[in-house]
């Protein structure tokens, strides 16, 4: 591609001397030579996309923490046995397992790999997902195989008296 040199025209002054200018816009005469008008603009595209995604980071992640609700009795779980729940207004699915007498621990339901519904195994003692044979450790939810690179979400488990309570956040 060919670049033409700018058209240049005659402007008089008030003293009778005469001024070589280039036509164009208020831009490229504010420019200069050096950035054109459709520089200028993709500078200034760039510029607010950048100030937006700034912006958009700063904010952080947005999380709901939802109020507690009871999931089950201390006594309708023995250890080793697990239960599903869903968190109350939403539909996201949990699990909630007796690890021992004293230890319990909830995990949102989904891989983090693409969202199969993790099942706890009582045999393996290990949470697992069927659809690429992934395998979560009990106690912490952490990948011990497979392709998810995180583990499982986890939540709280609250004991109070004989009620089992998680806290979930969205």
């Amino acid at each position: 591609m060919k670049v033409q040199p700018p058209e240049l025209s005659v402007m008089a002054t008030t003293a009778g001397e005469t001024e070589r200018t280039t036509r164009g816009s208020a831009i490229d005469r504010a420019l200069g030579e050096k950035q054109s008008r459709r520089m200028f603009l993709r500078t200034a595209v760039a510029g607010g996309c950048a100030v937006a995604a700034a912006k958009w980071l700063a904010s952080g992640p947005q999380q709901t923490t939802f109020e507690p609700f009871q999931v089950a009795k201390t006594d309708s779980l023995v250890p080793g046995d697990s239960l599903t729940f869903t968190i109350p207004g939403t539909s996201t699915d949990g699990l909630l397992v007796r690890l021992d007498q004293d230890s319990y621990i909830a995990v949102d339901r989904r891989c983090p790999h693409l969202g199969c519904p993790v099942l706890w195994s009582r045999p393996a003692n290990q949470f697992q997902c069927p659809c690429h044979r992934a395998e979560f450790d009990a106690r912490t939810g952490a990948v011990l195989n497979g392709p998810p690179l995180d583990g499982l979400r986890r939540f709280a488990v609250e004991r109070n008296d004989d009620a089992l309570w998680v806290r979930a956040k969205a």
